[in-house]
């Protein structure tokens, strides 16, 4: 990748540093961030980026400030984005009460995006809290926006793990019908037909 021009605006310097990071060049991609920031120290999407970039190298605490700082710069109506990647941070680190507490808050934000739903829910599912799980990834199928396939895949799991095998199979298929190629829900719903068929067999 060829190194950026010094004279680069923010939104230019950015997408270097992305597709970087995209590429696998981490040191690269988070130099190119503190350049950034350097110049343009009020970029929220820069400091959300960096704060990524910090988490994924398990730097907790260097994240930590970093995404806050984040939260404080970014407006309003895109503010979920900030808890959504608190609660990540939080969760790579084992933080898990706090994640859900910062998925929480992004799904009080954007309360009709699917992805708020999906992440929230896979941490309830993580605790054990099925039932609050459920509830929180049946919303997210009723969502207009985000990957409501994945939440009908979330929502098969959490029934799968009940084993609440018939209600899951109706869940995976949905996930199909709205994308006919995903492997998850395709595996998921095949170990459905199959475990009602051998139960079927065995009664």
């Amino acid at each position: 990748m060829p190194l950026p021009t010094p004279n680069l605006d923010a939104d230019e310097l950015y997408r270097t540093m992305f597709d970087a990071w995209c590429a696998g060049e981490y040191a690269y991609a988070l130099e190119l961030s503190r350049d950034l920031l350097r110049q343009f120290p009020d970029y929220d999407i820069g400091w959300l980026l960096q704060g990524v970039m910090l988490y994924e190298l398990a730097r907790y605490d260097e994240a930590e400030k970093t995404l806050r700082r984040a939260v404080r710069l970014i407006p309003d109506d895109s503010l979920d984005h900030g808890y959504f990647h608190l609660g990540h941070l939080c969760r790579e680190r084992g933080d898990y009460e706090n994640a859900e507490r910062n998925y929480r808050k992004a799904l009080e934000l954007a309360p009709d995006n699917a992805g708020r739903h999906i992440f929230l829910g896979a941490m309830l599912a993580k605790k054990g809290d099925f039932v609050a799980a459920e509830e929180v990834h049946r919303d997210g199928t009723r969502c207009s926006k985000g990957p409501i396939d994945e939440a009908y895949l979330n929502l098969g799991s959490v029934l799968r793990a009940q084993e609440r095998y018939s209600e899951a199979l109706r869940s995976f298929t949905k996930a199909l019908e709205l994308t006919p190629d995903y492997e998850e829900a395709l595996v998921a719903k095949q170990d459905m037909e199959k475990v009602l068929e051998y139960i079927a067999n065995e009664a």
